[in-house]
């Protein structure tokens, strides 16, 4: 279960976290209310793991995805687990 915050960058690196630690045949499962980027979030994973299938109620929306290791786009994967990764700042704070 993801519940991806309003923030792109961290939302789809949770997604990228989530893909890497199912297990096969394993489900992704996310939840977002409409107003903060749902459709968007559905679109970024199913950018990622391709089929999503969603149901949207009461102002939010639920979406997963059952993916296979070959429908996993790997460069985008590498590319959003890169997302939040620490970065050293010029201070070094």
């Amino acid at each position: 279960l993801v519940l991806p915050p309003r923030q792109r960058d961290e939302a789809r690196a949770l997604f990228a976290r989530a893909l890497l630690h199912t297990a096969p045949g394993g489900t992704v499962l996310a939840s977002m209310p409409n107003a903060e980027g749902a459709k968007s979030g559905e679109a970024d994973l199913a950018g990622l793991a391709g089929t999503v299938q969603h149901q949207s109620k009461h102002k939010c929306r639920v979406f997963w995805s059952t993916p296979n290791a070959a429908g996993i786009d790997q460069a985008l994967l590498a590319e959003w687990l890169a997302l939040d990764a620490p970065r050293e700042i010029v201070d070094g704070y």
